[in-house]
This record gives C-alpha cells, structure tokens and sequence, in this order.
C-alpha cells in the first residue's frame, strides 16, 4: 500500500510540475513588458510591438565589430564597415517560418528610415547561394549577408534574434522570435539613438 500512495503522489508532483510550467509560459506570452522578467523585457510576445514608447533602453553589452560577414555578390566585410551608425541587425534563415512571417515589417522599417543615418544587416548562417536566390525571389531590397559564424554577444536560443546597436556600440534592444517592426515607435525609437 505504501508503495502504491508514493507513485502516486509522485504522479501528483509530475502533474503540478508541468501544470506551474505551461501557465509560466502562457505568462510570459501575454504579460505586459513591464511585468516580465528577463532581457527580453523591451520586446513584446511574438508578433506584437517591439520597441517601446518611452523609446527606453536596455544594456545588452558592447557590438562586436569585427564580425566578418559576406554581402550578397560575394564582397566581404565586417560590422566595422557600419562604425558610428545605428545599427538594426536580424538573424535569421530561409527554413525558419518566424522569421519570414516579420521579413516584410523589416522591410518596410528598412524603406522609412532610407535618409536616416541607420545601418540595417539581415544575417544568415546558410549558404550564399541559398540565401541569395530567397531574397531575390521574395524581392527583398535590404541588405542580407551571411557569416561562418554569430559572435557570442549576438547569440541567441533562437531565431530570428534582432538586435540595435546605438552609435556608441551598445547593443540596447535585444528581441528573440518575431515582432512588429513598421510602427512609428520604432523609427521614433531608431531615429533618437545617440
């Protein structure tokens, strides 16, 4: 009998377990900002508004500018190239449904802040060739590039992992998964960076 009643307390404990851990999710997907924890806070849950009205800023650690990245038509550079600019930096990859379904708000964001003094590199960790037959088919005008490698500060559990970097070289928005980009927050956000 004593055997018995410990399997299934033991079920019981199981049970709870994975019950704290879905409402934790379910939580973090629909919590406001300000109510979450974590570096994530500036973000909003996948699909809804990325940058806040406040235009406040996170510290998310210092760019790496020597990250060595291939445009395209086969140039090579490096994120020193874009010294002293905002920078808007995407992570992504052609397999990866999430980050085709925010391509078109990047794109839009991208086509608003054309006179301004702001960097925008969309990066895969695919093949060249992969990548540039994708964006040529989608029609896409951003600047894409693919690297051998993400430094570690740009890291990321998953994608697409987006980044701002301000003029100083401060990573101060970090956002995984999907959002909204094309809002007048964000150019308001990207346009006040120092």
């Amino acid at each position: 009998m004593g055997q018995v009643e410990s399997v299934s307390w033991l079920r019981v404990a199981i049970v709870a377990l994975m019950a704290a851990l879905a409402l934790e999710y379910v939580w973090m997907q629909v919590a406001p900002p300000g109510a979450r924890r974590g570096r994530d806070a500036l973000g909003q849950r996948i699909g809804g508004a990325v940058c806040t009205a406040d235009g406040q800023r996170g510290d998310f650690g210092k760019t790496d500018y020597e990250w060595q990245l291939t445009a395209m038509d086969g140039t090579d550079t490096s994120l020193l190239r874009h010294k002293d600019k905002v920078l808007f930096i995407n992570v992504w990859a052609t397999w990866c449904k999430p980050c085709i379904a925010e391509m078109s708000e990047i794109q839009a964001l991208h086509d608003s802040l054309m006179a301004h003094n702001i960097s925008f590199l969309v990066i895969s960790e695919e093949d060249r060739n992969t990548v540039r037959s994708f964006v040529q088919q989608q029609g896409y005008t951003f600047p894409v590039y693919v690297t051998e490698r993400v430094p570690q500060v740009f890291e990321s559990r998953g994608i697409p992992a987006s980044f701002v970097v301000d003029r100083q070289g401060l990573i101060v928005l970090r956002k995984i998964g999907a959002g909204q980009w094309d809002t007048d927050t964000c150019r308001g956000f990207l346009r006040s960076l120092p």
